[in-house]
């Protein structure tokens, strides 16, 4: 008859997550040397909570001064091509209208004759065909 296999030892684990033995390939126990050396103790840097507080506060005030400025930048372009879009129709209204309204400027030209005089009005070398 077999003969039982004798108890294992539970193991031990380090904080390096080794353990303090290795099972032989019979089921034996063997110790090492991981649980004999003890860890050593580190100090942490001692810190400056006024300092670190100042530091946040001066980091979010700069990311808000950024977003305060790009914002305001994106406000006067947006401005500043809305009076251009504006100034471009006052300009382009009279040429177009001059364009597709009949000579006494009252009615509309027919369609025929606009696409037939495209040329007149559309922009230099634009391969309009």
């Amino acid at each position: 008859a077999p003969q039982p296999s004798p108890p294992r030892q539970p193991a031990v684990y380090s904080s390096a997550g080794a353990t303090s033995d290795t099972v032989a390939p019979r089921g034996q126990v063997q110790p090492t040397h991981f649980a004999s050396v003890p860890e050593p103790v580190r100090k942490a840097p001692e810190l400056d909570r006024e300092a670190l507080v100042k530091e946040r506060l001066r980091k979010k005030q700069e990311a808000m001064d950024e977003a305060d400025r790009l914002h305001k930048e994106r406000l006067e372009k947006e401005t500043k091509d809305k009076k251009d879009k504006a100034e471009a129709g006052g300009r382009l209204r009279e040429e177009l209208d001059r364009w597709a309204k009949t000579d006494d400027l009252q009615d509309w030209k027919d369609l025929r004759t606009l696409l037939g005089t495209m040329h007149n009005v559309m922009w230099p070398n634009n391969e309009w065909q």
